[in-house]
């Protein structure tokens, strides 16, 4: 307390509690990820724990199916020609991708749909030229709510898209 004299009471006053200013940015959390990605990242893991996929995947194609599924599933979905709808994500930023893909594999389940066609394009309108839209639409597929309604997805064929597009099919 060394410096410290008490006030004249003439120059004194009570100040009151300030109103607390709440920021408007969003935490950054580890990899430059918004704390609202970390606690999204952590509940997807949560509902997708109990479901693994087995994947393979290069620069053009990509095939995945449950790991409680046989392979077969995964080669006869690639030779479809027709699908109980389609959804297009061109224009779309990798969060409204998956936000996207979730409700739409959950709304084509309870309906009773079997195949589906997600539209991700090649990515030629991106910076670099290098899409994100696939990568995001396989983390919906295998990672969130949606994993644990897929039972196999694939490259679509040519006259379904072909590399800019997945094929999909729901568990019964």
């Amino acid at each position: 307390m060394h410096g410290v004299r008490p006030l004249d009471d003439k120059k004194a006053f009570r100040v009151g509690n300030a109103p607390r200013v709440q920021s408007r940015t969003a935490k950054v959390a580890p990899f430059g990820r918004s704390a609202e990605d970390e606690a999204r990242a952590r509940l997807d893991a949560l509902v997708a724990q109990e479901v693994r996929f087995r994947v393979q995947q290069d620069e053009t194609f990509v095939w995945g199916v449950r790991s409680d599924a046989q392979e077969r599933i995964a080669r006869e979905l690639h030779r479809r020609t027709r699908v109980a709808e389609t959804l297009d994500l061109h224009g779309r930023t990798a969060r409204e991708a998956r936000e996207e893909i979730v409700s739409f594999v959950r709304k084509a389940h309870r309906r009773g749909l079997d195949v589906l066609c997600i539209v991700h394009g090649k990515g030629q309108h991106s910076e670099d030229g290098k899409g994100v839209l696939r990568e995001a639409a396989l983390g919906a597929l295998t990672q969130t709510g949606a994993a644990p309604l897929v039972l196999a997805f694939v490259t679509a064929p040519d006259g379904l898209g072909g590399s800019g597009a997945l094929l999909v099919e729901l568990k019964h």
